[in-house]
């Protein structure tokens, strides 16, 4: 039994098979761009947690019992950041005796530091729910829809009720 012509000159043709290519290859390299945007994006926020957490500290670096102001420095460029309650503590500079809060100044042999942290924290939720993609087909992509960004930055200076200072 032979084929149809129509059939046999359908086989031998090479018409329409980038289309069909393209087609395949097409909801990958969306998949990719997606992911390469979404992961640019979650860079951006690390970054701004990054960044809010140090403009707290520093602020706090120069008034340490102002909680308010650390916490409008951290958000100033940020407003979206949430900021845990700032900490301060007044130390030796050797680290052997330190102070929540400076309620009791240490007796230090050097000099008396204070320290400031201030933790910020960001959620970002991702362009695309990962975590509805089927994990046996992409174990590696299945995953959370939002992320957690956490920051403390620490700065320590010079205690101002300190003889030993050299401000």
């Amino acid at each position: 039994m032979k084929m149809p012509t129509i059939l046999r000159d359908f086989r031998k043709s090479d018409r329409g098979s980038s289309l069909v290519e393209l087609t395949i290859v097409i909801p990958f390299l969306a998949m990719f761009l997606v992911l390469a945007v979404d992961f640019g994006a979650m860079y951006y926020k690390w970054l701004e947690v990054t960044n809010a957490a140090h403009a707290g500290a520093e602020y706090g670096s120069l008034y340490p019992t102002d909680s308010t102001g650390i916490t409008n420095a951290a958000k100033q460029n940020y407003p979206h950041v949430t900021v845990q309650t700032p900490a301060y503590y007044c130390e030796c500079s050797d680290g052997t005796q330190s102070s929540l809060n400076c309620a009791v100044v240490p007796t230090c042999t050097y000099n008396t530091v204070n320290e400031v942290k201030v933790t910020v924290t960001e959620v970002y939720t991702t362009i695309i729910p990962w975590n509805l993609i089927p994990t046996p087909l992409f174990p590696h992509l299945a995953g959370p829809s939002t992320v957690t960004f956490s920051k403390t930055a620490a700065i320590r200076g010079c205690y101002t009720g300190s003889a030993n200072c050299g401000a």
